[in-house]
């Protein structure tokens, strides 16, 4: 019987230790220090590991790695502080990583200069200046402002010839990183030889290179798998209600949360080792509770403020249902007192304000015709008419903007009582917001995304020649 590499049953798992041995050997710190090319290398054997969704494999050997790189930065070591490409590359990277940098370090390069005109250097230097954490680093809305201007001038000027680095900065251009889905990302880079080109640029062993994208291969096909098993689940749950409470929507509905509510907060209740299950109950109250204010504003024509508007709807965005609950089978212990603290309550709120606004800007036009107030037509209501609807909606960008960036402060801080595991679950639900609604209103216009939906979980990974033979083979 073959599995789904289409190799003997025993012979994936050789391989996959096989060059997961091979490659942790390569990832060890060299023993000669002070070597720009050593930190560059390192850094993009990183960077490379997490575009195609493997990193948390080698989270030892990125540890010393990360370890050893933030050492140097704070002694402010000209391996990394006189390379641009290196500075900017470890800047994003610690900071996502959590480690605490400050951009005031990247003040020798918070202007352009004729020194910084290399293309990859640019988009390093534009990812770093993603990764704010406070509307008070100016210096990188600095650099990613000129950035920014330079690198859409290179694509500009080579319009017509497209180089695997161009076509990533524009990718990085076009779509910022808080608006992508990570295991999109993970395809696309594992797919498209110009995505993990990056990877085959830093003397890296070829045989590396090989075994690298053949373990992303495997494991996100691996994550499909499950991914299709699950949605296989949900169908049939979701065609047993509808068959067994058709007729009375009320009742489908309440037995559809009763059951759900039960059966998750049992397994819940399984993995935290305590009764978890009435706090789920409290959190679709609270749902509840707050549509139905909602509807007692529409039924009794009442115009909340914005303030009002704004602490009802954090919750009517319903994102507590579906985070809250996950947070319990993420794997660390969740104690009563954490859920109660305000660090809990604050990355919740950072998120769905995050969210909610994103959806306001986008459904104002939808949601008018349906009779509903939203932030939009409150800010041009409050405003007297002096507002138009492209300026309230522009208006609200810096508080999208304010929450994005607290929250991600909050979730890269050390030493909080949320663990790690848990915030980065607020974070990737915030970066699902701003995928859906990027570019529209994708509940409204399913078809626009249909196509990523498909990519993650229903279509095979479409590989070059090259790696699609690397995967079959084990050397």
């Amino acid at each position: 019987m073959q599995n789904l590499f289409g190799l003997p049953n025993g012979t994936a798992g050789q391989i996959r230790d096989e060059r997961e041995t091979r490659t942790k050997k390569q990832l060890q710190k060299p023993k000669q220090q002070k070597h720009p090319k050593n930190i560059h290398n390192q850094l993009s054997m990183v960077d490379g590991l997490e575009k195609i969704g493997i990193s948390r494999h080698y989270a030892a050997e990125i540890k010393s790695i990360l370890d050893a790189t933030y050492s140097c930065w704070l002694q402010r070591d000209e391996e990394i502080m006189l390379d641009t490409e290196t500075c900017a590359m470890a800047f994003r990277i610690l900071r996502m990583s959590g480690y605490d940098v400050s951009s005031d370090d990247l003040s020798h390069i918070a202007e352009a200069s004729s020194g910084l005109n290399g293309i990859r250097s640019l988009l390093e230097l534009y990812k770093a200046s993603q990764v704010s954490i406070s509307e008070d680093e100016l210096i990188l809305d600095s650099i990613g402002t000129w950035s920014g201007r330079l690198l859409e001038e290179q694509l500009s000027s080579s319009a017509t010839q497209r180089t695997p680095l161009l076509r990533e900065v524009e990718h990085a251009l076009s779509i910022p990183f808080y608006t992508t889905l990570d295991r999109l990302e993970h395809k696309r880079n594992i797919e498209q030889p110009d995505a993990t080109e990056h990877l085959m640029l830093h003397c890296l062993p070829w045989q590396m290179n090989q075994d690298l994208l053949a373990l992303g291969v495997m494991d996100f096909t691996a994550s499909q798998s499950i991914y299709q098993q699950e949605l296989e689940l949900l169908d049939s749950w979701e065609q047993h209600e509808k068959t067994e409470y058709y007729s009375e929507q009320v009742e489908i509905v309440f037995s559809a949360i009763y059951s759900s509510v039960n059966q998750l907060g049992a397994k819940a209740s399984m993995v935290q080792g305590r009764d978890v299950t009435g706090h789920l109950v409290e959190i679709w109250q609270d749902l509840l509770r707050n549509m139905m204010t909602e509807v007692e504003w529409r039924e009794s024509g009442y115009v909340p403020t914005q303030e009002e508007y704004m602490e009802n709807a954090v919750i009517t965005f319903a994102l507590g249902p579906i985070v809250l609950p996950a947070l319990y089978f993420v794997g660390p212990k969740i104690m009563e007192s954490i859920i109660t603290d305000a660090e809990y309550i604050e990355l919740f709120r950072l998120m769905s304000t995050c969210g909610r606004l994103l959806n306001d800007v986008q459904t104002y036009e939808r949601e008018y015709t349906e009779g509903k107030l939203n932030s939009v037509s409150l800010l041009v209501l409050q405003s007297g008419g002096s507002l138009t609807i492209l300026e309230a909606r522009r208006e609200l960008q810096k508080p999208i903007d304010t929450c994005k960036r607290d929250l991600l402060r909050l979730v890269l801080r050390e030493d909080t009582v949320v663990p790690r595991p848990c915030k980065e679950l607020f974070w990737s639900m915030c970066k699902t917001c701003y995928f859906f609604y990027s570019q529209g209103d994708a509940f409204s216009s399913p078809e626009e995304k249909i196509g990523a939906v498909n990519a993650v979980i229903h279509d095979p990974l479409q590989l070059p020649c090259s790696i699609r033979s690397c995967t079959m083979q084990g050397a």
